[in-house]
């Protein structure tokens, strides 16, 4: 049987990964390819994200990384995200898994024996100022 892999969704924050996520698991389905639960300090910006972030206070990040589980945790934008081997394993035993990662993170998913296959995420529009 041939490695499932993670396809990793780069980009800056509130480039629309989680968007992304949502809309390529809608269209592929559950059986091909599932979101990989990241944990993170950030607060939630939808409830659309629940799928896809566990939303957890300091004193729970503090916790989880007592746990030998952990494949990498990393800051960015101000908050922190991180992955289990055990929240992996369950979406690579029957499919593939996407998710949204920064650089380091496809190094330390690759370093934790995962195949991992980066996409780019770049915004179309920027916040412009228009002058009159």
């Amino acid at each position: 049987m041939k490695k499932k892999m993670i396809f990793g969704l780069i980009g800056p924050s509130q480039s629309g990964k989680s968007m992304f996520i949502t809309e390529v698991v809608k269209q592929l389905g559950t059986n091909r390819i599932r979101p990989i639960k990241s944990f993170t300090t950030r607060r939630k910006r939808n409830e659309d994200e629940d799928w896809i972030y566990d939303f957890i206070t300091q004193e729970e990040f503090k916790e989880r990384m007592e746990d030998s589980d952990i494949i990498q945790c990393v800051k960015y934008a101000g908050h922190i995200y991180g992955n289990s081997h055990d929240s992996v394993k369950s979406v690579l035993k029957d499919s593939h898994g996407i998710i949204a990662l920064v650089e380091e993170s496809v190094f330390n998913f690759r370093n934790a024996g995962y195949i991992v296959k980066p996409i780019k995420i770049i915004p179309m529009y920027q916040d412009v100022s228009y002058v009159s």
